[in-house]
């Protein structure tokens, strides 16, 4: 099914020759450059608001856009708490992370875990960041191509293709800015196409006051569950603290989210970045609940995927796009170009903060002499490499299907919570050591994996956590029988934390115990599981194996959980452990890092003086 026109191939065709044309502009504009530095962090240069914004629309993937209303379509208004997590998720990067990631100036924050503990922690968190970003990439692009298909005369698999080489040639060759200023010019699509579905679906059944009353009716009025039970999966406490510690470890220890950062121009800029971040999500997931709720009235009694009219769950929101604006040109152009420009920014981000790990976590420990000239090299062919691998990603994923969301959500699952526990640790607990935090990094993803498989082996509770019901009662005509009234499921919508798959629940008479207790532990509370426990093992096995002492630590590699003016000296004091206090002549890491800038710029100097010669005789020539 399409209803794309003319105007609506425009629109969509102009988004694309705009993302293009940026890569293009920034290309030739830093093409004397040459700098990683200028590459990678805009040489700390970039504004506030568009790096915020692209935070934002970083955060809220094409899977945002697409899912959350779906998820309001089978849950309720309970959704509406997913805009608080979000918020909720900035607070730590914002009073601690960002002055932190600023001070260190890493290429790589996978770096201070080289620092503060061992070589091989950092390699093993990068390989997993690697390895869970391609994927999400890939789960991203295949979700908006078979959306898309919907409304747009792509084919799924031309739709991948399409999408590769386009946001695979502007991030390479326009690096960071080009990925910012992409973003920020897409946000605006992002806005205008969730904000022209709700107002034409509300006109057309008679206004949200009217779709709230039917919601209430409809036992979909689902806002005020404050549901204490952890094995509930929607609720106030999940959400906002379950899912919020999960949003959390983006703003913390995510590769893409600490390089935006550190290319705002002071910390107070990177603030205000973080702020604008939260603040675009909230409002986003908050016009895409909305909508949600908007269209299960629209939907009321004719469900279009339990008809048959569509194939996918993830499909409803372009159906709906079909359906209201058919005789409207140019907004089904609006809405794709919102879902395409969502997922450009979520794979253009991806691929930067990658091509800067891998550079900096595997190339150059092996090539300890590497310019920056070749570097950028180097990145760019990585970058090409990684678009590529992600196109493949995408094609895996429909072939794979669910088991692709199983192994990418259990993944994620297990060491989100962990990982963000193991920069803790390094971070506010100068006790911990190596041993100790090895010892909580496996438990944490130990107990993760164990909950998650146990999930997924025995699936849900008979009865626990279900779709609210769903009808075709007022159809007219059904046109196939589907699956969805011949399988037993355990489903939930995909988002940017989690992704829920369709299992089959076993059946047997005798289902053990801890199949309906341990195992029912809401998915959301994985990572929140994995952050104290990776805490708590940290600290008892470090201090059973000899602590480290906190005198002897780099306060460069310190954050007091207290500090500041408002606080007496003797409560600031108590709160830095013994670590001394940051200054340049007390840090080790920052004389170093001195010291190696000044040989770089030499070596940099020297490098020049030497091309001048050349270039003066080849211009008499």
């Amino acid at each position: 099914m399409t209803s794309f026109g003319v105007v609506d191939a425009v629109i969509f065709v102009v988004m694309i020759l705009v993302a293009l044309g940026i890569g293009i502009f920034y290309g030739i504009k830093d093409r004397h450059k040459q700098s990683l530095n200028d590459y990678f962090y805009a040489e700390q240069s970039m504004s506030s608001i568009p790096v915020g914004i692209s935070l934002g629309v970083t955060f809220i993937s094409s899977i945002t856009i697409l899912s959350i209303p779906v998820l309001t379509y089978n849950r309720g208004s309970v959704v509406f708490w997913y805009g608080l997590a979000g918020v909720v998720a900035t607070f730590p990067a914002f009073f601690y992370f960002i002055p932190f990631f600023h001070r260190l100036q890493m290429p790589s924050i996978y770096r201070f875990l080289e620092l503060r503990f061992h070589v091989s922690v950092r390699k093993a968190c990068s390989l997993v960041a690697c390895f869970l970003m391609t994927c999400w990439m890939g789960i991203a692009s295949h979700l908006t191509s078979l959306a898309l298909n919907v409304v747009f005369p792509l084919t799924v698999t031309q739709s991948t293709l399409l999408t590769a080489v386009i946001v695979t040639f502007y991030t390479v060759v326009g690096g960071i800015k080009a990925v910012v200023w992409v973003d920020t010019v897409q946000s605006v699509l992002m806005v205008a196409g969730v904000i022209a579905v709700s107002i034409k679906t509300s006109n057309q059944i008679g206004g949200i006051g009217y779709a709230w009353e039917v919601m209430r009716e409809e036992g979909r009025d689902t806002f005020l569950t404050f549901d204490t039970d952890v094995t509930v999966n929607y609720s106030f406490w999940t959400i906002c603290f379950g899912l919020g510690t999960a949003y959390a470890q983006y703003y913390c220890c995510n590769q893409a989210f600490a390089q935006r950062f550190q290319a705002c121009r002071s910390a107070t800029q990177a603030r205000i970045a973080c702020v604008i971040s939260g603040t675009i999500t909230c409002l986003l997931v908050t016009l895409s609940t909305i909508c949600g709720c908007l269209m299960y009235v629209y939907f009321k009694g004719c469900d279009p995927y339990k008809s048959g009219a569509i194939e996918d769950k993830d499909q409803t929101v372009p159906y709906l796009v079909v359906k209201i604006f058919k005789d409207v040109p140019g907004i089904a152009g609006l809405f794709v170009s919102a879902a395409y420009s969502a997922m450009l920014s979520t794979v253009s981000s991806g691929i930067n903060s990658l091509s800067t790990l891998i550079l900096e976590d595997f190339v150059r420990p092996c090539m300890k002499k590497l310019n920056e000239k070749t570097a950028i090299r180097l990145s760019q062919l990585i970058g090409i490499l990684i678009g590529i691998t992600v196109m493949g990603t995408s094609f895996a994923v429909k072939y794979f299907g669910d088991l692709a969301f199983v192994l990418v959500n259990t993944i994620e699952s297990a060491f989100g919570g962990p990982l963000l526990g193991l920069f803790f640790c390094g971070a506010f607990l100068p006790w911990t050591n190596k041993i100790g935090s090895l010892a909580g990094l496996l438990s944490g993803v130990t107990i993760n994996l164990w909950l998650a498989i146990g999930n997924q082996f025995y699936g849900g509770t008979p009865g626990k956590n279900p779709t609210l019901p769903l009808s075709i009662e007022n159809c007219m005509n059904v046109t196939t029988a589907s699956p969805y009234n011949n399988i037993n499921e355990n489903m939930t919508m995909m988002t940017v934390a989690s992704i829920e798959v369709v299992t089959s629940t076993i059946q047997s008479s005798s289902r053990p115990l801890i199949a309906d207790t341990f195992y029912q532990v809401s998915y959301f509370y994985y990572s929140l599981i994995g952050l104290f426990t990776c805490i708590s093992v940290s600290l008892v096995v470090s201090f059973a194996t000899g602590r480290r002492d906190p005198s002897k630590s780099d306060p460069a590699f310190f954050i007091p959980l207290i500090s500041g003016g408002i606080f007496s000296q003797d409560i600031q004091r108590f709160f830095r452990f013994g670590v001394p206090e940051y200054s340049e002549s007390s840090s080790q890491y920052y004389r170093e890092k001195y010291s190696k800038k000044k040989d770089e710029q030499i070596s940099q100097y020297r490098e020049d003086q030497m091309e001048k010669p050349f270039i003066s005789s080849t211009s008499q020539l």
